[in-house]
């Protein structure tokens, strides 16, 4: 009877082992445990401007790197559509200074013309305008002189594909049609120039013969501004028949 007993507790003992070796052989054909995931950095480049860090009582904070401004920021309850604002609202912050620039299509340098200083002169952002560079040179053309036929000039070309490689030359009737509209905008100037501040004006005329012996008589206005400061401006240019005193009064009447 004892034989009995002890043969079968050694087999219950071989039993539990052949059960133990089958549980972790079968537990290691699961393969290996897996990793921990490691945490992502921040994709978004709003976090170039903040730093993280945790407050008191251990919440996820996140400071401003330039007014140290604090927020909430943690990734599983809050946004950066907050942080965003904060950085759009200030011109002066890094960021929105890099966004302005890259806005800026050209920068021009613009002298100032009227100071002789050369500290005077300033940088500013500058663009193209086709109908401004028409109205410029339609003044060039006027103060200078110069006949039409000049836009078709070799050099003048040659000048603004340098300079200017957008602008398009007119052709020589554009800016007949343009150096006219210039003459039409200026006299309405002139004659609220004159309704604004002439009270008195003399009228005096300039008379010459060109050329083709043709004679011309240019009428010029003098009068004292609001400032106390004589004023000159010309009021007609026109032919005339002769230099004698009753053609020149007749013209005078007929202005």
């Amino acid at each position: 009877m004892a034989k009995e007993i002890s043969t079968n507790v050694n087999i219950g003992v071989e039993v539990l082992e052949n059960s133990n070796n089958f549980i972790e052989s079968s537990g290691s054909g699961l393969g290996p445990a897996p990793k921990k995931r490691k945490a992502m950095k921040p994709r978004a480049d709003v976090w170039n401007h903040y730093t993280k860090f945790s407050n008191k009582e251990g919440k996820l904070k996140c400071k401003c790197n330039y007014c140290e401004q604090e927020y909430a920021c943690d990734t599983k309850q809050c946004g950066t559509c907050t942080l965003k604002a904060h950085l759009e609202k200030y011109f002066e912050y890094p960021p929105n200074k890099e966004k302005q620039q890259k806005k800026q299509t050209e920068i021009g340098y613009t002298p100032n013309l009227a100071e002789s200083d050369p500290r005077s002169n300033i940088m500013s952002t500058w663009r193209f305008d086709q109908a401004a560079t028409r109205k410029s040179l339609a003044r060039m053309i006027v103060k200078n002189e110069y006949p039409f036929s000049c836009v078709d000039s070799e050099g003048l070309r040659d000048f603004c594909a340098t300079g200017m490689p957008r602008f398009q030359i007119p052709s020589r009737q554009t800016v007949s049609r343009d150096c006219y509209e210039l003459y039409v905008a200026e006299r309405l100037n002139l004659k609220k120039l004159l309704q604004l501040e002439c009270q008195h004006v003399c009228l005096t005329t300039d008379m010459w013969t060109s050329i083709q012996r043709i004679n011309y008589m240019c009428i010029i206005a003098h009068f004292i501004d609001r400032k106390w400061k004589v004023q000159k401006k010309i009021l007609n240019f026109c032919p005339i028949s002769s230099h004698r005193g009753e053609n020149i009064g007749k013209a005078i009447e007929k202005f």
